[in-house]
This record gives C-alpha cells, sequence and structure tokens, in this order.
C-alpha cells in the first residue's frame, strides 16, 4: 500500500512539473487592445501576460514604423483591466482608462499622471496578506482635451469638470 501510495505521489508530482514547464515555455503574452494615433504615429496596445489568475495586463506606446516602444504602466495583476484607450485629436496624450485608474500620459516625454477610480485598498488582518478593494466609485462620463497639455474629465454623479494640465510632467 506505501508503494502504491508513493507511485501516485510521484505521479502528481510529475505531472505538476510538465504543466509548469509546458505553461512557462509555450504560453506566450498576447496584444489585446490597440489603438493607433490620429495621424498614425504612434499606437497604444495593451499586453496580456501569461497568469495562473488573470488578468495580468501591461499599457504601452510604441512608434509605428520603428522597433521602440515605451512601458507606461503594469497594472495590477487579477485586479485591474484595461476599459478603454483614448487619444487627443493632436496626438500628444493619450489615456487609459482602466478599471481602477485613469492614465494620462504625455507623448513627448511618455510621462503619465494616474488618477485613483477606486475606493481604497485595505487590508482584513494585519498579520496577514488577505486584501479587498471597494467597487469602483468614479465612472468616466466624458473627456475632453482642451489643449496639447489640457485634459478634462467628468465623471459620473459630479456635475463640473476635473481639469488635469500636464505641463509639469
Amino acid at each position: 500500500m506505501k508503494k502504491k501510495t508513493l507511485i501516485i505521489s510521484l505521479s502528481v508530482i510529475v505531472i505538476i512539473i510538465v504543466s509548469i514547464t509546458l505553461f512557462v515555455f509555450f504560453v506566450h503574452p498576447n496584444e489585446i487592445m490597440s489603438v493607433a494615433s490620429p495621424d498614425g504615429e504612434y499606437e497604444a496596445y495593451v499586453i496580456e501576460e501569461p497568469s495562473f489568475d488573470p488578468p495580468n495586463q501591461s499599457l504601452f506606446i510604441r512608434k509605428k514604423e520603428s522597433n521602440s516602444f515605451n512601458l507606461i504602466d503594469i497594472l495590477a495583476e487579477d485586479v485591474d483591466y484595461i476599459k478603454k484607450i483614448i487619444w487627443s485629436p493632436d496626438n500628444k496624450i493619450v489615456v487609459f482608462n482602466t478599471n481602477d485608474y485613469l492614465i494620462i500620459t504625455k507623448i513627448s516625454n511618455f510621462n503619465s499622471v494616474k488618477i485613483g477610480l477606486s475606493g481604497a485598498w485595505e487590508f482584513k488582518n494585519k498579520n496577514h496578506k488577505t486584501f479587498t478593494s471597494y467597487p469602483p466609485i468614479n465612472h468616466i462620463e466624458k473627456i475632453e482635451f482642451i489643449d496639447s497639455v489640457t485634459v478634462r474629465v467628468k465623471f459620473e454623479k459630479e456635475n463640473t469638470f476635473k481639469e488635469f494640465n500636464l505641463n509639469n510632467l
């Protein structure tokens, strides 16, 4: 009976090791969303990295006709995910609207401002790594591009726009 248990245990371990090896070597990142700038010079895109507990997404901007790209942000695995990508008409600003953030990026230097849309994260028990988040509290109703460095955002259930100036980025 001990020999049978040992054989079953070793078989399970081998199956787990083979599964992990196959996952690591044969599962590759996928581009899940891509939006070209209005002039077609740049492309904002999202990569879904392989994960046992998706989503696991990263935000990028690449210049077309070249191999250069910029990592804008890595979203919280298993929690945050892309909803929409919006370009300004003059190609100077791109907005990544995720479940938890509005990430506004200035194309001239690829610097960003990150605006939280969800409630705060909190630890349920200080002695454990367990956490929770509140549901999103700010939904985007409208985004306006005022000029090449200013974005106005109207959130649902608010009467006024909030203005974000990217001059200092």
